[in-house]
């Protein structure tokens, strides 16, 4: 079954995640500082991102109660990939074109789930392609956390609607 997943802007650093018309989350980002902390709301869960290390370039991922569940980082300084241990399980970030601009999240060299640029009536427009993903929406949200920047330089939105 096809979903439907947009994303809005309710006010700048606030976003509203829906499927199928129906909202599904909502996320905040801390806009201007390089810690970009994020809070997560999926359903009835709560989740926080929060960047650490001395160049803020890796993410941790914590449930409501502040355990670490998870954490987004690089292997090697100049990779174009991540690494996100989430769950007891590994999954690889990675950051290619397509034509365009694409964040895609990988598990045994197959997408998960992937944002990315495509042009439509000759502007880009965001594209969330599904690949062997699960419902676990909180992927929609690390990568919506990454591609963030990229839509808000890339995608004209005068409806805020992504």
């Amino acid at each position: 079954m096809e979903h439907t997943k947009r994303w809005a802007t309710i006010t700048p650093g606030h976003y509203l995640f829906t499927v199928n018309h129906k909202e599904t989350g909502r996320m905040t980002i801390e806009v201007g500082t390089t810690k970009r902390k994020a809070d997560i709301v999926i359903g009835e869960e709560k989740y926080h991102f929060s960047r650490t290390g001395i160049w803020k370039n890796k993410v941790k991922i914590l449930d409501d109660k502040g355990n670490e569940i998870g954490k987004i980082y690089t292997k090697k300084w100049y990779a174009n990939a991540m690494l996100i241990d989430l769950y007891q399980q590994t999954y690889k970030l990675i950051f290619r074109n397509n034509p365009l601009a694409e964040f895609a999240i990988m598990e045994n060299n197959h997408d998960v789930l992937a944002y990315g640029l495509k042009t439509g009536s000759g502007s880009p427009v965001l594209k969330i392609t599904p690949g062997n993903s699960s419902a676990n929406h909180l992927f929609d949200f690390i990568l919506w956390y990454w591609f963030l920047p990229v839509a808000i330089e890339n995608i004209v939105a005068s409806d805020g609607i992504y």
